[in-house]
């Protein structure tokens, strides 16, 4: 899943403007300040897109993890799977699944709100 981290913090990177870059340099500020003031909260998007892409993706993945890793891996996707069906315990299943979406729409939220460009409102 690294290249759908790699890919939106990337492009954020990319669209900083050198100007600001170099106007920084020029008033004598040093590289960590120069990435703690402008490079940092200008890609904050990028980086809130990439972890939101890897998490639902990751959050949902069963199938990889059974083949690359064999039975015994533990993963939220398998333990559904297995509930639903294996076991036929629909209740706790559903129970599960509804645990699932709620940490999903909470992470997808925590995301937006950070995922906002710098001085947009609402």
């Amino acid at each position: 899943l690294i290249p759908f981290a790699i890919l939106p913090i990337f492009l954020s990177l990319e669209r900083i403007p050198q100007v600001l870059l170099r106007a920084s340099d020029d008033l004598g500020a040093s590289g960590l300040q120069t990435f703690l003031r402008i490079t940092l909260p200008l890609s904050l998007p990028g980086v809130a897109s990439a972890a939101s892409f890897v998490f639902v993706l990751a959050i949902g993945d069963f199938l990889t993890p059974q083949m690359v890793g064999g039975i015994s891996g533990f993963t939220f996707g398998r333990i559904l799977y297995s509930q639903f069906g294996t076991a036929y315990n629909w209740p706790f299943g559903a129970a599960l699944s509804v645990a699932l979406a709620v940490v999903v729409i909470a992470a997808i939220l925590i995301g937006e709100r950070f995922g906002r460009n710098p001085g947009t409102s609402v």
